[in-house]
């Protein structure tokens, strides 16, 4: 079983700053929402009570929820280097 992934500590940031970041930044709000449902949606799947899922529903969940880190890495990144 797993446990959700801290994107936070991905990225060498606290909560506080993430939250902030967030109310600051409206498409990093939406993608930070997306990665946290579709973390949330994966976890589940992988508990043993949890209904079937394929593995490659399962794959493709956590592909895409790579792609969501990735694009909110990127999204962090660039607001560093600009402000």
């Amino acid at each position: 079983m797993s446990a959700p992934h801290d994107i936070c500590q991905d990225l060498n940031m606290t909560g506080e700053e993430m939250h902030e970041r967030r109310k600051n930044d409206s498409e990093l709000d939406e993608l930070m929402t997306e990665y946290g449902d579709l973390d949330r949606r994966i976890v589940d799947a992988e508990k043993p009570t949890s209904a079937f899922i394929s593995d490659e529903e399962m794959t493709a969940m956590k592909s895409q929820r790579l792609e969501l880190k990735d694009r909110i890495m990127q999204r962090v990144e660039s607001s560093q280097a600009g402000g």
